[in-house]
């Protein structure tokens, strides 16, 4: 049964080819945001919570590079109110599936809607603020927690043997 209709998902799938370096990046953005945002999802502390938003920063604040987002346009906070209706959580969780989606009919499908992942990438990144604003944590704490994080983990810049290494799980 499932032999027979893998065969035929395989048919209907998007054929494999290499990629730019940019769809690469685009790809790298999506999948850590969205790893990151259910690792927030299921974060059982404060300190995993803070952790995760620190990770999620990082995607965004690389984001912005990928897309030629200019960081000077960023607002720099977006502040909770109790009284919204919708949930941070979820709001933030919502902006990065929209994201996330318009990466892969980009990359994988080959649609070009060159303006939308950055508007996308925007409502990521006011929902990011939002939901640090109602977590009670600022950027600079969290850009200061994910330096010296990664200052522990890379020498000097990203290698997959220090990667794999993970020197800043090691002194928990």
């Amino acid at each position: 049964m499932l032999s027979d209709y893998r065969k035929f998902v395989c048919l209907k799938a998007a054929p494999p080819r290499a990629l730019p370096s940019l769809h690469f990046e685009l790809l790298h953005v999506a999948l850590g945001l969205s790893t990151e945002i259910l690792e927030l999802h299921v974060s059982s502390s404060r300190k995993n919570t803070v952790e995760e938003l620190e990770d999620i920063l990082w995607y965004s604040v690389y984001g912005t590079h990928v897309l030629g987002v200019p960081v000077e346009a960023l607002p720099l906070e977006i502040p909770y109110s109790p009284k919204d209706n919708v949930l941070s959580l979820d709001r933030l969780i919502a902006s990065i599936e929209e994201f996330a989606s318009l990466v892969k009919k980009h990359v994988i499908y080959g649609v070009d809607q060159s303006l939308l992942p950055q508007k996308a990438f925007m409502r990521v990144w006011e929902s990011f603020l939002y939901h640090c604003s109602a977590c009670n944590t600022t950027l600079p704490l969290l850009i200061q927690g994910n330096r010296t994080k990664l200052e522990k983990r890379y020498a000097a810049a990203f290698t997959a043997t220090e990667s794999e290494q993970r020197k800043d799980k090691e002194e928990e």
